[in-house]
């Protein structure tokens, strides 16, 4: 018998895992569960090469479910497409957080179906092929020094955003990092990964903030100026991968102030003033000092984030624990909220601390091209 890929289905809709079997059967191996428990089930004795995965079932919803299947490292990167009615960028963010790979909306469109699940099985088969980046001590040691060397090539950088685009790959290739970035005011897109998948390109075009997953190997970075998704982080939770995600905060933030600066020369040479002849000494001690604020900034944010996203995380399954009752469930949702709201008052605190920091340095004249 021909060896062909494996398929889990996991849907309490009927209707839905006839239609999946009937479209797919004669292509892959097909096996379909009706609920969360079952899908577990038959995750250990089919071991899928793919998993379509449903988001509104009861009890075990689909986002519940996910990231229990990537907590298991043996599915950490199997490809999991969501199947679901709801497809608005909130819910797809949601399950890109909770590691899933691409969303196919409902009613199931057949082409929609056969091409998403081609292009993530050839997807996963390449990104086996690439190691992940370690996170051990030695290769810190090489990172931190990578990351140094980019900061200096960055400081006297006055080239083209596709040659930045450019050197900002270069640099993660060096840390041993697959990834792709998206200019927002230019909708260019670079990609060391090759072309992406349509919740990638989602995500990065509407990116204006750091977003990591802790349940996949990935990590999505924005701002403003640019969106970056990171493909190949080490397989393993925060608290163990947090040095690389804080070096490639800083090489993101860096590049955002950079395309800042280069902004305001190009706008300077096209609209002269009196101020524009005024120089700044030691331009590049001060940029330094400004990256190592950014860097500050950044780590406070992320491990404010990360505390409280696993607080989140927690609530959310006590709440949808079996034989909760409704004054319960209440106190929880309310806890929840305080949570979430904290969480956003943090980033908006962060985001003031780096709108000042960028107006002193534009004050200050860094970025300016020195006779």
């Amino acid at each position: 018998m021909e060896n062909r890929p494996k398929i889990l289905s996991i849907d309490d809709n009927d209707a839905n895992q006839k239609l999946v079997e009937r479209i797919l059967s004669g292509e892959y191996d097909v096996k379909t569960a009706m609920s969360g428990s079952s899908g577990i089930e038959a995750l250990v004795s089919f071991k899928p090469d793919a998993i379509l995965l449903d988001v509104d079932m009861p009890t075990l919803d689909g986002l519940r479910l996910c990231r229990m299947i990537r907590a298991e490292p043996l599915f950490a990167s199997t490809p999991i497409l969501f199947v679901s009615a709801l497809d608005s960028h909130e819910d797809q963010a949601r399950g890109f957080q909770a590691g899933g790979d691409d969303y196919i909306s409902k009613p199931i469109n057949v082409e929609q179906l056969r091409q998403k699940l081609h292009f993530n099985l050839e997807r996963a088969l390449l990104l086996d092929q690439q190691s992940s980046a370690s996170n051990d001590s030695l290769a810190l040691g090489q990172n931190i020094q990578t990351l140094h060397d980019f900061l200096v090539e960055l400081i006297a950088f006055n080239g083209s955003l596709s040659e930045l685009g450019q050197l900002v790959l270069n640099t993660l290739d060096n840390l041993g990092l697959k990834g792709a970035l998206y200019l927002h005011h230019t909708g260019e897109t670079y990609s060391s990964i090759g072309p992406l998948t349509d919740l990638e390109t989602l995500l990065l075009q509407q990116a204006t903030r750091p977003y990591p997953s802790e349940y996949s190997a990935r990590y999505l970075w924005g701002s403003e100026k640019l969106g970056a998704l990171i493909q190949n982080m080490p397989l393993a939770r925060h608290e163990q991968y947090q040095p690389l995600v804080q070096i490639i905060s800083t090489l993101f933030s860096a590049t955002h102030q950079k395309m800042v600066a280069l902004a305001k020369i190009t706008h300077s040479k096209a609209h002269p003033t009196p101020s524009a002849a005024k120089r700044t000494p030691n331009v590049n001690s001060v940029q330094l000092h400004g990256y190592k604020l950014e860097y500050a900034v950044e780590e406070l944010e992320q491990n404010s984030e990360q505390a409280l996203a696993r607080v989140c995380v927690n609530l959310q399954e006590l709440i949808h624990e079996p034989g909760r009752s409704p004054q319960e469930q209440q106190r929880l949702r309310s806890i929840l909220d305080d949570c979430m709201r904290t969480r956003l008052a943090i980033y908006d605190q962060c985001l003031e601390i780096q709108s000042q920091h960028s107006h002193i340095m534009a004050q200050l004249g860094v970025g300016a091209t020195q006779d």
